[in-house]
């Protein structure tokens, strides 16, 4: 590999965690718009609430790229999966969204491996 080759993949790698960061930072600015009553969580009703105004919607389709309605599938999935009732945490609402926009890859099926083994681990600890 060329030192001019060595440095391209450095700039890339540089740009695509100062995006990653910028994107993270915008998810939770989002987060805090969802959140109307500011108790760190957002519930479905919440989500329901923003997404019925088309700025903030057309606007989260652009920051997010993808669509409203998968935008929406992906947090009633969130929504659906707090067992707490309580509603989502910013953290696992950023960690969802970053790269819901993305193509499938072997890194996000390596993801889902992860998480899906990590519920395995969880419901066999209840069981015991």
């Amino acid at each position: 590999i060329s030192t001019t080759q060595q440095q391209y993949e450095d700039l890339k790698l540089a740009q695509y965690e100062e995006d990653r960061k910028q994107q993270t930072e915008a998810l939770r600015a989002l987060f805090a718009e969802l959140d109307h009553s500011g108790d760190g969580l957002v519930d479905g009703n919440e989500v329901e609430q923003a997404f019925a105004d088309e700025d903030f919607a057309s606007k989260t389709a652009v920051l997010l790229k993808m669509p409203t309605r998968d935008i929406l599938d992906v947090l009633k999935m969130l929504t659906q999966q707090d067992v707490s009732g309580r509603g989502i945490h910013m953290d696992r609402f950023v960690e969802c969204l970053i790269d819901s926009g993305g193509a499938v890859t072997e890194k996000s099926i390596m993801k889902l491996e992860v998480r899906l083994g990590e519920v395995v681990n969880s419901v066999a600890k209840l069981q015991r």
